[in-house]
């Protein structure tokens, strides 16, 4: 069942869209907002690399090479991804959250960002190409949407077939994902 945002932390959430910033002053500025607001936000890890989907996915840490390559042919695990994922059904939706499944948040019906979900209503996401940071479900920036949808995690090794779909395992009942420039 979906979790809508619409109301929680909403100041607090428009502060946390932080742009153009380092890694490194990206948790300096997110920490800094507990002067004002009382969040639970924590910096765990400052990546070089990475998105909220290679993150949630686990797939720079079982994939690499994999994810590189198909990077390098413009077929990233981006948006129009996590897209496919859910038009085919490779994760599937669940009533309530569960520790380790996926957290997709959404503006309206067009996804956003992922994150992993902890107990206590809590997840674990890279923001961006930011850090990842520990939060509430409610403790992410505004423009990641209102409404927080729940799915079962594919395992990583199906993420990277699915992702290399586009070369030798496709076929006409589950087309490959779209590259992210719209190109087949």
């Amino acid at each position: 069942m979906p979790v809508s945002l619409e109301g929680q932390d909403t100041e607090l959430r428009r502060r946390l869209v932080i742009e153009n910033e380092t890694i490194s002053g990206h948790c300096d500025r997110v920490a800094a907002l507990r002067q004002e607001f009382r969040h639970t936000i924590r910096c765990l890890e400052r990546p070089a690399e990475g998105t909220c989907v290679t993150y949630a996915l686990e797939l720079l840490n079982r994939f690499r090479t994999l994810v590189v390559e198909l990077q390098a042919e413009d077929v990233k695990p981006g948006r129009t991804f996590v897209e496919w994922l859910l038009r085919n059904g490779k994760v599937a939706e669940l009533a309530t959250p569960e520790p380790d499944s996926l957290a997709l948040y959404f503006d309206v019906e067009t996804w956003k960002h992922a994150a992993v979900v902890l107990p206590l209503g809590r997840a674990r996401s890279e923001w961006g190409s930011y850090a990842i940071f520990e939060h509430r479900l409610s403790e992410v920036p505004a423009d990641y949407g209102n409404i927080v949808r729940f799915f079962r995690k594919a395992s990583a090794h199906a993420c990277s077939l699915s992702l290399d779909a586009s070369s030798s395992i496709s076929s006409p009942r589950d087309p490959p994902p779209p590259r992210e420039d719209g190109r087949t």
